[in-house]
């Protein structure tokens, strides 16, 4: 157990932050969330479906029938604890199912051919959800995959569906997050981050650069100081590309209409 005392931070607060700070402001400071749209429920789902997945894959056995047992098991499962947490999108989570075994199976054959052939790529992650914090950073959450390689551990991030490329930076800050806190962990140096894309089956490997450590430190900070002092962001509401499919949408709409001066600082 830590025996810090300060205001923690997440990784997904410093991504966000970076992107909108309104956005870590509602949830925050405001302890204002959103509901569960029907594309967050397939996420979830797919996120649960690659947990099992890596927990039930044996490099052991990797022939086809066994690989075809090991995505329809891990597909359905997930389908059958997203319908208990997600029950308004019943429709969305069963039909992506097919989408999801396709995408799981392209795994399964990725990791295959490099325990059997050395194919190029990184084979099992050595860990899943991995919960790690920094009680020195002040920063703490949970990593989707960590790997092992000839560069030293990897932490790994899924996004799912088709994320919008203006969110990369901010993914890139996410991953480097983790990157620190298994640093401070595993007491080792942390190279190289990299980001699933399971929408798009493409894999970004990339350096985790003094410049990226920088960001991260400077942002958590950031955070910490408008939760203590209570502070909204100056950055102005409604004025960002990605605006109109945010989730905060509606309430920085209904913060402009109501209060003068809403829209910003």
């Amino acid at each position: 157990m830590s025996d810090y005392t300060g205001t923690w931070v997440t990784p997904t607060d410093i991504a966000e932050y970076s992107v909108c700070p309104w956005k870590v402001y509602y949830r925050r400071a405001l302890n204002i969330y959103t509901e569960a749209s029907g594309p967050m429920a397939v996420g979830w789902m797919e996120h649960e479906a690659w947990r099992r997945f890596y927990a039930y894959f044996d490099r052991t056995n990797t022939t086809e029938p066994a690989l075809r047992l090991v995505v329809s098991r891990s597909a359905s499962e997930a389908l059958d604890w997203a319908l208990i947490g997600f029950d308004h999108y019943p429709s969305s989570l069963r039909s992506h199912i097919p989408k999801l075994e396709v995408i799981l199976s392209k795994e399964a054959l990725r990791i295959t051919n490099k325990l059997n052939f050395g194919a190029a790529g990184l084979a099992l992650p050595t860990s899943t959800e991995v919960s790690l914090s920094d009680s020195k950073l002040g920063i703490r959450g949970r990593a989707d995959l960590v790997y092992k390689s000839g560069n030293g551990y990897q932490p790994w991030d899924i996004k799912t569906g088709q994320p919008p490329t203006e969110l990369l930076d901010s993914y890139k800050l996410q991953v480097t997050a983790y990157a620190l806190l298994l640093e401070s962990s595993y007491n080792c140096e942390v190279k190289v981050g990299g980001l699933r894309f399971t929408g798009l089956g493409l894999d970004e490997s990339f350096p985790i650069t003094p410049e990226l450590r920088q960001e991260v430190v400077k942002i958590a900070e950031a955070i910490r100081l408008m939760l203590r002092a209570g502070s909204h962001p100056s950055t102005n509401r409604l004025t960002l590309t990605h605006c109109k499919g945010c989730g905060f949408n509606q309430i920085c709409q209904e913060f402009v209409q109501t209060l003068p001066g809403a829209r910003g600082s």
